[in-house]
């Protein structure tokens, strides 16, 4: 819309011959173009600012994948272990062992056990006891009563 005023005001004036003249119209075109140049600063922050947001959600995504792949890590080999042996084969000596069910159990509690140290020792997960490692994670309650405030919020009539 400035755009078009400041184009509009630039053609008065070359088809004007005293408007260059004019105090007025001169007080115009300043206005206009101090005017434009606010709207595309204006426009530069309102840019700047809807980048920061986005990369804010992006990082803020990006830290829940990557606890959600430490989680699978930990879950995909037990989840294989437990589907091999829940295919009811017959000729699986293991499952002919008096101790077998609970040798399988400890095979998988020490296969967590390992990842878990692996995963401490090369830093990528910290020690579970440590409280400021995932400091987003306390906000989830309070977002999730939020949410359901709105909820009830939009129920009543």
């Amino acid at each position: 819309m400035l755009k078009l005023t400041q184009q509009t005001v630039e053609a008065y004036i070359k088809r004007s011959a005293r408007s260059g003249e004019d105090p007025t119209t001169k007080s115009l075109v300043d206005q206009v173009s101090s005017l434009l140049f606010a709207a595309d600063g204006l426009h530069d922050e309102a840019d700047n600012l809807i980048n920061l947001y986005m990369t804010v959600a992006s990082h803020k995504t990006n830290e829940l994948m990557s606890v959600l792949t430490v989680a699978s890590a930990f879950f995909i080999p037990l989840t294989f272990i437990a589907g091999v042996y829940g295919m009811n084969f017959t000729n699986m000596p293991e499952l002919q062992y008096e101790n077998g069910y609970f040798i399988c159990l400890g095979v998988m509690g020490s296969l967590a056990v390992f990842i878990y140290i692996l995963f401490y020792t090369r830093g990528i997960l910290p020690a579970l006891w440590d409280p400021n490692v995932y400091p987003y994670i306390k906000d989830i309650p309070y977002l999730a009563r939020r949410r359901s405030l709105k909820r009830n919020k939009r129920k009543k009539y």
